[in-house]
């Protein structure tokens, strides 16, 4: 994290631990706004990486899922990296910004997914930078949250994965019922539209204030944990150390997602997930789900059937306002049933589905 954002925050209230924002003093109140949306979210967890050069577009054509040419100042777009047996090893979310790619995914992943990027560089004219720091990310969710983006900057983004440049700050609508949009550029610029957007509200432990409605009067500052969980209701899923080279794209319901290509060219693994969709050989896919108590999850967590068998695996966990857990996990399709599904164990807690629908985002 960037010492200068990191002040930033820590001035505002944010609580960080290991370069994220844990949360800003109530981390209940948090999840609750962000229930309606109307909050405006620290990204660190998330990092990017910057692809620039001569060769960055075709570099990049060649290694990821979905066809880069619809990549543009105005579009973003979701993508896989596969390997070579076409098992997903990082999902990213691809954006075009003066000129250079950049490539957002968790943090976690990153140093890892760039080392083995570059082994493929070789005589490409195309250079490849953790710029996670030199970029700080945020999030802005909810009607509220877009009401200001747009007193602020203007024109929004419209439609899904839209992109609107506004002086140094890019702004990406994402897939979701209710507005929401992530934003990145320089350390200045992004703490003047965070000053603006929340209003320098400090959601305290005991006090917020309130509507009679009771939604927050301006958007409340929140960590990752609730932009989290509105990504798990989106049915986005992300990728963690412990569930990469482990699905292939189907499985996660990129394919559904639009963050799949099935007509561009080659790209490691691409054999496989086209011939997966030919013959329709898909035996898991990703389901949201909910347990009705107890503490989160980790990424790769096995689910079992009653009769003991390994069935799935959590993809992404968060604690709900409400107490509940609710969770992305890919699932064998035919043991997706009431009653069937349960965590750690064939007597763990057990899993509920709305109507065992995959991809419910």
């Amino acid at each position: 994290m960037h010492p200068e954002w990191r002040t930033f925050l820590q001035a505002r209230g944010a609580l960080i631990e290991q370069d994220s924002v844990q949360h800003f003093g109530a981390p209940q109140t948090e999840l609750e706004a962000a229930v309606p949306g109307n909050i405006i979210a620290d990204l660190s967890h998330l990092g990017l990486i910057e692809a620039r050069g001569a060769d960055a577009f075709d570099f990049l054509q060649g290694q990821l899922s979905n066809d880069l040419s619809a990549v543009s100042a105005t579009r973003a777009q979701l993508s896989a990296w596969c390997s070579a047996q076409g098992r997903v090893l990082a999902l990213m979310l691809v954006f075009q910004r003066d000129d250079a790619y950049y490539l957002q995914l968790p943090r976690e992943i990153l140093a890892g997914t760039l080392k083995r990027l570059r082994l493929y560089v070789l005589r490409a004219q195309v250079t490849l930078t953790d710029v996670s720091d030199a970029l700080p990310q945020t999030g802005v969710a909810g009607a509220q949250g877009a009401e200001r983006l747009s007193s602020r900057f203007g024109a929004l983004p419209d439609a899904p994965y839209a992109v609107v440049r506004s002086g140094e700050i890019s702004i990406v609508r994402l897939p979701d019922p209710m507005p929401r949009f992530f934003l990145t550029g320089p350390c200045p610029a992004m703490r003047e539209a965070w000053e603006t957007l929340s209003a320098c509200l400090r959601v305290a432990r005991k006090q917020a204030t309130l509507t009679p409605a009771g939604l927050p009067a301006r958007c409340a500052q929140t960590g990752g944990a609730p932009w989290k969980l509105l990504d798990i209701r989106a049915g986005l899923p992300s990728l963690h150390p412990a569930t990469q080279d482990q699905f292939i794209p189907q499985m996660l319901n990129l394919d559904v997602l639009d963050a799949v290509s099935f007509t561009k060219g080659c790209y490691p693994g691409q054999e496989i997930v086209a011939r997966t969709r030919h013959l329709g050989e898909v035996k898991r896919r990703l389901y949201r789900a909910s347990i009705r108590s107890g503490t989160a999850p980790r990424p790769g967590a096995v689910l079992y059937g009653r009769d003991g068998t390994q069935i799935g695996q959590v993809i992404s966990a968060q604690t709900s306002p409400s107490g509940d857990i609710e969770l992305l996990a890919v699932i064998q399709i035919s043991q997706v049933s009431p009653d069937n599904v349960h965590l750690f164990s064939a007597s763990g807690a057990l899993l509920y589905f709305n109507g065992a629908e995959k991809n419910p985002g």
